[in-house]
């Protein structure tokens, strides 16, 4: 559900559940009702509905059907692909902040 939080609100810039006050509420609204924010399909993500597919894989009610995040980095790099990101472009896994810092930056 955190992939899908956070693919949510980069989309919508958003924050997710701002409206909810308190531990005892969020805790019944969103674990027991089930409770997820609204996915506005004008936003700037619908230009792939692939990126709403994905945020609700990543809310699957059963967390057996639910994306690891595994399975949701595939997609994810999947759904770039398809809009035109190189593959070179979309893993940096092994480097870390400092190496990729240095070779964008040079």
């Amino acid at each position: 559900m955190c992939i899908g939080l956070i693919l949510w609100q980069m989309c919508t810039l958003e924050v997710p559940f701002e409206q909810i006050k308190g531990v005892d509420v969020f805790r019944q609204k969103v674990i027991e009702q089930k409770y997820r924010p609204s996915l506005k399909k004008e936003l700037s993500c619908n230009k792939s509905s692939d990126v709403w597919k994905l945020v609700e894989n990543c809310w699957q009610d059963d967390f057996r059907q639910r994306y690891d995040s595994a399975q949701a980095q595939d997609e994810l790099r999947t759904i770039l692909f398809s809009l035109g990101a190189e593959t070179n472009e979309l893993d940096h896994s092994n480097d870390t902040a400092k190496s990729y810092f240095k070779q964008t930056h040079h």
